[in-house]
């Protein structure tokens, strides 16, 4: 069994395994705020927010063809396609400019 069903959602266990580390990121650093003079669980979801907006653009771009007749699909985000190297790179890029 590789998906998990929560109703009418139905999810992959590696993505929410995704989902249950950040969870626990931001949430810990939500505890341990104000040090250095950032807010540590703020920070967390920017750079989690720019890694997943850069995998999912570079993926629409390099797919273009499967995306020229219908443009709006390329923000359904449940077909999978993200280029995860890209996204781990600006991730730790945002994250490095942060701190």
């Amino acid at each position: 069994m590789d998906a998990i069903r929560l109703g009418p959602l139905v999810f992959s266990v590696p993505t929410l395994l995704a989902l249950a580390a950040i969870l626990a990121a931001t949430g810990l650093a939500g505890r341990y705020r104000r040090r250095r003079g950032i807010d540590a669980a703020n920070a967390g979801w920017t750079v989690v927010a720019a890694g997943f907006i850069a995998a999912r653009a570079v993926f629409g771009l390099r797919h273009h063809d499967i995306y020229l007749a219908r443009p709006w699909t390329a923000f359904d985000i449940r077909d999978g396609g993200f280029d995860r190297p890209v996204g781990l790179m600006v991730a730790c890029v945002v994250a490095a400019e942060i701190i």
